[in-house]
């Protein structure tokens, strides 16, 4: 409220009130000016217009981005080293036949040797001991790490391959398969 609404609410003049009052510039006198601060709000509109010209040259390229999004899980657990061949000859646990380098299982004709430490199939060697120049049963030497012939002094090698005659042919073959600690011979 103004200095002069204040006085007139009380019914007292402006010239009542300064009478034998001395004004020590505590209170604003009539003559003196007083500022103030306030907020306030407003709105406005406008319009405009404009003309341009111009020229130029240039070249583009563009490119081009995609996403997406997926979602999948997944959980899956196995053991076991192979299968089991469905067409073995025969088998036997790894514990408790040739079980070092240089150690023989022998079944019917089949020799199996042990080659290598290793508890996979490339540790081992599976033939016939049956000599391909007349049918005598080879021997496995450990100590020459090969096979030989009594009858006519045929040699193999661990591979069965003929390396001494009379023999010209190789001893037979078979497929080994080492799954779950156990040899399968086919």
């Amino acid at each position: 409220m103004e200095r002069e609404d204040f006085l007139k609410a009380l019914g007292l003049g402006v010239v009542a009130l300064g009478v034998g009052c001395t004004n020590n510039g505590s209170i604003p006198s009539p003559s003196k000016t007083t500022t103030g601060t306030g907020t306030g709000t407003g709105t406005g509109t406008g319009t405009g217009t404009g003309t341009g010209t111009g020229t130029g040259t240039g070249t583009g390229t563009g490119t081009g981005t995609g996403t997406g999004t997926g979602t999948g899980t997944g959980t899956g657990t196995g053991t076991g080293t192979g299968t089991v061949p469905t067409n073995a000859l025969f088998n036997f646990a790894l514990t408790a036949q040739a079980v070092n380098v240089g150690d023989t299982y022998v079944k019917g004709s089949i020799v199996v040797v042990r080659t290598g430490t290793d508890n996979t199939a490339a540790s081992f060697v599976a033939l016939s001991d049956v000599c391909t120049h007349e049918g005598c049963t080879v021997a496995y030497s450990k100590s020459g790490n090969n096979f030989n012939c009594p009858c006519h002094g045929a040699q193999f090698s661990i591979s069965g391959a003929v390396t001494r005659g009379p023999a010209r042919t190789a001893l037979t073959s078979y497929t080994i398969t080492v799954v779950n600690g156990t040899v399968y011979v086919s």
